[in-house]
């Protein structure tokens, strides 16, 4: 009678690699690693509480399976490790490098996001949800945020974006260039550009992208140059359009910008 499925084979380019992804990185440990002929190896890793299947490391032989490392499974996800603390486990893999392709959200069986391992495979990462109503309650707001390089959230006392829970509040971004100063001084278009560019990258610190912004509210030294301003806001969002506002400040912290950008965004 079969009692179960064991190793779960996942194509690598080399076993150490492999290794040092998974184990220093998700945290697996090596349940073994004996040599076989012809230089390959029975490399079995389990993840930390894990029970019942394990990863079998098989190295690439042939030019068809090289081929497919890193798309196993033609594009879907390959693997769903699950937790029970997901908040704990996102932090730390997204401090450790991990590549997270869409941000955190809840579904229907739990609390998912999606991130590529070193060759691309797709994985989610789940904690889910229990059948204890107690569970379910609604838990007091968690808060995270995210720096840029402005030299005014220190001196002022502010962050360049704060997410509560599901929500995720970006401070009024001006047009800074990377290596200070004002951005494109007198180009109204450039400005309203670089000063979303900023937003979203804020965003993306926090798990989050433009398409989940729900408003935006545009404050401008030049109001006459509002189709300027509302092109760069055209073209950044498409289709995915918030609400907005434009209004006219007489002006702004430095008199080389001409506007300044407020986002708020809706994790769901």
């Amino acid at each position: 009678m079969i009692v179960g499925v064991a190793h779960t084979a996942l194509l690598v380019r080399d076993y150490e690699e492999a290794k040092q992804f998974y184990c220093g990185k998700l945290g697996f440990s090596v349940v073994e690693d004996n040599p076989l002929s012809s230089g390959k190896r029975w490399v079995r890793l389990k993840a930390p509480g894990m029970q019942g299947s394990e990863i079998l490391l098989s190295r690439a032989a042939d030019e068809k399976q090289h081929a497919s490392i890193g798309n196993q499974s033609g594009g879907r996800v390959l693997f769903f490790l699950h937790t029970d603390d997901f908040d704990a486990d996102y932090k730390s893999f997204r401090s450790k490098g991990i590549e997270f392709t869409e941000g955190p959200r809840d579904d229907p069986y739990g609390k998912v996001a999606v991130f590529r391992d070193l060759y691309g495979n797709r994985i989610d990462l789940i904690q889910p949800k229990t059948r204890d109503d107690a569970s379910l309650q609604e838990k007091p707001a968690q808060f995270e945020r995210t720096y840029s390089t402005a030299p005014w959230e220190t001196e002022v006392g502010y962050c360049r974006a704060i997410r509560a829970g599901d929500h995720i509040y970006v401070t009024g971004t001006a047009p800074v260039a990377d290596g200070g100063g004002v951005f494109a001084p007198g180009e109204a278009y450039a400005q309203a550009k670089r000063c979303l560019e900023i937003i979203e990258k804020a965003l993306k610190d926090l798990g989050c992208d433009r398409t989940r912004i729900v408003r935006t509210r545009m404050f401008v030294t030049d109001i006459s140059r509002w189709a300027e301003f509302g092109k760069a806001h055209r073209e950044f969002f498409g289709e995915n359009r918030p609400a907005t506002t434009m209004v006219e400040v007489r002006r702004l912290i430095d008199l080389a910008m001409l506007i300044e950008i407020e986002a708020d965004a809706v994790v769901l």
